[in-house]
């Protein structure tokens, strides 16, 4: 992982093998042996973001979110949330009326039919 500072690990509830970390500036990185090697599993996420926070599903170790955001011009910009499938290989949006909010956390609902977000302006939750 370098230097960069971790802001966020994620463990998997049903698989505590499979690890993900958030970084201030170098994106995600994901381990499958208990954090002894890392891999940088950022494909498709913005360059140059701060990961605040990740969930990983109670119910498929390759599903996993982060809450992103940066700094623009002196401000603390959210970016949202973004979403894998594929145990970090590649990323997509997954915003739903969390575009522009520092998130702070994420948690999945134990069957992980619903994530829940907190962030600037209130708790927010989601269907998956």
């Amino acid at each position: 992982m370098g230097t960069d500072s971790v802001t966020v690990i994620a463990e998997s509830p049903i698989r505590p093998d499979v690890l993900y970390v958030g970084t201030e500036t170098d994106g995600v990185f994901s381990s499958t042996d208990r954090g002894a090697t890392w891999r940088k599993r950022s494909g498709g996420l913005p360059d140059g973001v701060s990961v605040t926070a990740v969930a990983t599903s109670p119910v498929d170790p390759g599903i996993a979110y982060v809450g992103l955001e940066r700094v623009i011009q002196s401000t603390l910009q959210g970016i949202g949330t973004f979403v894998t499938t594929d145990r970090g290989n590649s990323w997509s949006e997954s915003n739903r009326d969390l575009t522009s909010r520092v998130l702070f956390g994420l948690e999945f609902t134990p069957s992980g039919s619903t994530i829940a977000a907190t962030a600037a302006g209130g708790l927010f939750e989601k269907l998956v």
